[in-house]
């Protein structure tokens, strides 16, 4: 039987080199091919058109390509994976920092654990846990400014 394949890639015996390759499988190994729902075979009978059965298949080659074709998913895949958690982890960056500003501005900037065990200090100013710079901090455009317990005196 002969088998025609959308995109090129390969079984462990045959080989579809490029994209709408025929190649000639054992009757029982095509009509499972055939039965694999979106797989892409299709069957080739005598009349249907041109059967390139092709030169001999670098099987090697073939799987070579049909990687690459499926590693460009994937990378795209991931790279979209990756905006979405950095975008969530700004916003609860963001969040938190919005958090300790409304609180009063009082407590050290809280850490946020990251998900490569890592942590981004909400402050953005030093190691997690060395607390704020010296001298005064100016609030963020729209934002309040830290308010003191009442009875403290500022630093000198």
């Amino acid at each position: 039987m002969f088998v025609r394949k959308a995109r090129a890639g390969s079984t462990a015996t045959h080989a579809w080199p490029h994209d709408g390759a025929v190649v000639e499988v054992p009757d029982d190994m095509g009509a499972e091919l055939l039965a694999i729902p979106d797989g892409g075979f299709t069957e080739v009978r005598e009349g249907d058109g041109p059967v390139d059965a092709g030169a001999p298949v670098d099987v090697d080659d073939a799987i070579r390509r049909a990687v690459a074709a499926e590693m460009a998913d994937v990378r795209k895949e991931l790279g979209e994976a990756l905006d979405r958690a950095l975008a969530r982890l700004r916003t609860e960056v963001l969040e938190q920092l919005r958090q300790d500003l409304t609180a009063g501005g009082t407590a050290a900037p809280a850490a946020v654990s990251t998900s490569s065990g890592g942590s981004a200090v909400a402050a953005g100013v030093g190691p997690a846990g060395a607390g704020p710079p010296d001298g005064p901090v100016e609030p963020a455009a729209g934002t309040a400014a830290p308010r003191r317990p009442a009875g403290s005196k500022a630093p000198r």
